[in-house]
């Protein structure tokens, strides 16, 4: 399941993840999709979350009129790197999936800048001093 939609809140996702119980369900946590919404700290997610996060979405934003606007990572105000570093220091062993969705948002810059700039965010964030 995927945080997303009206499901973005930590305790509603933990009720539901509970309710599933199953080893073959778990969470594809949406750091954006949850943060601009709901504020909760990254921090505080994963804590809730943990067990069952097992793939994350990576992309970022800037609320304008309360609404996201996607922009190249480290350019909005989502906790992103603030997520990621949690995910590595716990040695998150699930997947990262960056997502640029120029197909349901056509503003946004062409996909091959920002597959090409992602990488590139993530490895300066990582040689700042990061894990």
């Amino acid at each position: 399941m995927e945080t997303h939609g009206e499901v973005v809140h930590m305790d509603d996702l933990f009720t539901i993840m509970q309710s599933a119980n199953h080893p073959q369900t778990g969470l594809i946590w949406d750091v954006c999709n949850m943060w601009t919404v709901t504020k909760e700290p990254p921090a505080d997610v994963y804590k809730k979350l943990k067990p069952y996060i097992h793939h994350t979405h990576i992309k970022d934003a800037k609320l304008v009129n309360n609404q996201p606007q996607y922009v190249f990572m480290g350019e909005g105000e989502v906790p992103i790197f603030e997520a990621i570093d949690i995910l590595q220091k716990d040695g998150y062993k699930g997947f990262y999936s960056f997502e640029w969705e120029k197909l349901w948002h056509p503003e946004l810059a062409a996909p091959e800048l920002a597959l090409a700039d992602y990488p590139e965010k993530m490895k300066k964030h990582n040689t700042n001093g990061h894990e």
